[in-house]
């Protein structure tokens, strides 16, 4: 019976030996083991030089792996990795048996930074980070913050209060923790000595552009840090404006507002240490309901041929403001208004595509540039300031222009061209601090246009100052009709002076009031217009039309009291009654019985 039972346990045992596993090269105690081959396995290897070439781990809510730092039944810290299918994905750091709590930190191509926030003790939450007092950038939990993020300084790691100081100006929430009294608001450039165990808060829903850390001493092609309202970086992959095309495009197109924070003069040493520079047009794309800002201290260089420099495309009830410098470098100058490919301008307003609205045209907004700058490397450039209304109007708008310098070298510091049966410039408040520099004109509305006069309509110009250069220059030339011009002084201040105010055949019913027009040389206007208005310097002047030009006396236009001087009265009795048709120059008035009567001659 023995014999019997040997047999059958010799034929159950014997496939097992079949299938034997066998060890291939030495081992180490506690190394994983791998498959070499088919029944074979060797050593796989250590943490830094291993073999095993995949690793799945299914495991549903809690922790798939975890490394701890010593047996669980002394002091431990423990790392696990996690997922689960009906909630986040957690990555644990804890302290165990008494043990200290540590950091989580990153190293990165030998960098060691801090990660995810996690440079302080305690619980925290997704996107929660604190400035602690030992300048590091830290976990907090129970409060909604970001993480502060500045070029040049990787993200969550150690940090001083300089290159907090040197951050941008990014307006953030600033609460006080532990007790200690912080601002309700601040800025990271501006507060940094309230960041030091303070917790930040960045309100999302505006996208920014700022320079690097180290920005100045970058090549002048680096793209700038562009993100998007929360925070998700901005291509800028090709740009040829260190990202501000790439950064305006992805805002206009998204509707984003946004901001562009720079970095002006360093008055210590005298410079401008970072500007942003572009080698093509930066284009303004079509925007609806949008806003747009550059601080003060952006000054945007562009180096090009012949195109302008910032085209700006039609705007719908939006603010585009930027109160920086804008310098036009231009090799090869269009000197003449026309196509927009060769017409030089630092800055062009040329509205085409249609709005949400359902046409082209910039309207009920503010469009400002404070401090355009003509500088062409030779030759001459149209203008500083172009609108073109060929296709779309710029109307019922505000639009304001700081410091105009056309620099000796521009025909125009602002001209406007092109209106048609249907475009043209009307119902604007239209805001120029100074212009200074033009050759041929300071201001020029409507472009040799006379044919369309009435579209350069009721706008309220508003001019402190015009000094141009060229002897033969005008300070206002005009083709437009029922505009109101506010003006300071118009000078010879820049070189030269031809006539103060020009108004050309067609400019009609528009009233000049000016403080000053000295320093001419031919004269302090050329009134080739009709039934304007001049009032300064103690005088008041009415261009002499023909009588069938005025418009009826006691009408819906004027009523008794106003005044005109009519080219061709038949008479200059004075109190008769004015008919047309003859030879002579008198003052009329609308009298109380709503007739025109000589009162002057």
């Amino acid at each position: 019976m023995r014999i019997v039972i040997a047999c059958v346990l010799s034929l159950l045992v014997s496939p097992v030996w079949a299938q034997s596993v066998q060890q291939s090269g030495s081992v180490t105690p506690g190394h994983p083991a791998m498959w070499t081959t088919n029944g074979i396995v060797q050593d796989a290897g250590t943490p830094q030089q291993g073999f095993i070439t995949g690793l799945g781990i299914q495991n549903n809510g809690g922790p798939g792996i975890c490394i701890n730092s010593a047996p669980i039944t002394a002091p431990y810290n423990e790392l696990c990795f996690s997922v689960s299918t009906t909630g986040s994905a957690l990555i644990s750091l804890q302290n165990y048996g008494g043990a200290t709590g540590q950091s989580l930190q990153c190293d990165i191509n030998g960098v060691t930074t801090g990660c995810f926030g996690s440079s302080s003790t305690g619980s925290s939450s997704a996107g929660q980070y604190l400035v602690n007092s030992a300048g590091t950038v830290g976990g907090l939990g129970g409060t909604n913050c970001v993480m502060i993020e500045s070029a040049g300084i990787p993200l969550c790691s150690t940090v001083s209060n300089s290159n907090l100081a040197n951050m941008a100006a990014d307006t953030v929430k600033c609460n006080s923790t532990s007790g200690l009294a912080a601002p309700t608001d601040c800025t990271l450039g501006q507060g940094a000595n309230y960041l030091t165990s303070t917790v930040l808060q960045i309100e999302p829903a505006t996208a920014r552009m700022w320079p690097h850390v180290n920005q100045a001493s970058l090549p002048n092609t680096s793209a700038w840090n562009a993100v998007d309202p929360w925070g998700n970086p901005i291509s800028c992959v090709g740009t040829t404006s260190q990202c501000l095309q790439e950064f305006i495009t992805a805002a206009a197109t998204n509707g984003w507002p946004a901001e562009v924070h720079c970095q002006g003069n360093n008055v210590g040493l005298g410079i401008e240490p970072v500007v942003i520079e572009a080698t093509a047009s930066v284009s303004v794309p079509v925007v609806q309901d949008w806003h747009f800002h550059a601080d003060g201290t952006c000054n945007l260089n562009f180096n090009v041929t012949t195109v302008p420099g910032l085209v700006v495309d039609s705007q719908g009830a939006s603010w585009f403001l930027w109160d920086g410098k804008i310098v036009y470098n231009v090799t090869t100058p269009g000197g003449t208004p026309g196509s927009p490919s060769t017409t030089s301008c630092a800055v062009l307003i040329n509205p085409v595509t249609n709005t949400q609205d359902g046409f082209p045209g910039l309207y009920a907004g503010v469009f400002r540039v404070k401090g355009p700058v003509a500088n062409p490397v030779t030759g001459t450039m149209t203008a500083t300031v172009c609108i073109s209304t060929a296709t779309g109007s710029t109307i019922q708008q505000t639009l304001d222009f700081g410091e105009m310098n056309a620099n000796n070298a521009s025909n125009y510091g602002l001209v406007v061209y092109g209106a048609s049966s249907t475009t043209g410039l009307l119902y604007n408040i239209i805001t120029v601090e100074q212009t200074h520099g033009a050759i041929l004109t300071g201001i020029n509305e409507g472009y040799a246009d006379n044919g369309h006069t009435a579209n350069y309509n009721s706008n309220l110009w508003k001019i402190n100052n015009i000094e141009n250069t060229g002897a033969s220059s005008r300070g206002i030339d005009v083709y437009g009709t029922f505009d109101t011009w506010e003006i300071g002084v118009i000078n010879n201040g820049q070189g030269g002076l031809a006539y103060g105010i020009v108004t050309e055949l067609g400019a009609s019913f528009n009233n000049f009031r000016f403080g000053q027009i000295v320093g001419f040389s031919s004269g302090l206007k050329l009134d080739s217009g009709k039934n304007n208005v001049f009032q300064g310097m103690g005088t008041l002047y009415f261009t002499p039309s023909p009588f069938s030009s005025l418009a009826t006396c006691g009408g819906s236009s004027v009523t008794a009291g106003s005044l005109a001087m009519v080219s061709d009265s038949t008479t200059v009795t004075w109190g008769a009654t004015i008919a047309g048709g003859g030879g002579n120059s008198v003052l009329a008035l609308c009298d109380a019985s709503n007739v025109w009567t000589v009162v002057g001659k």
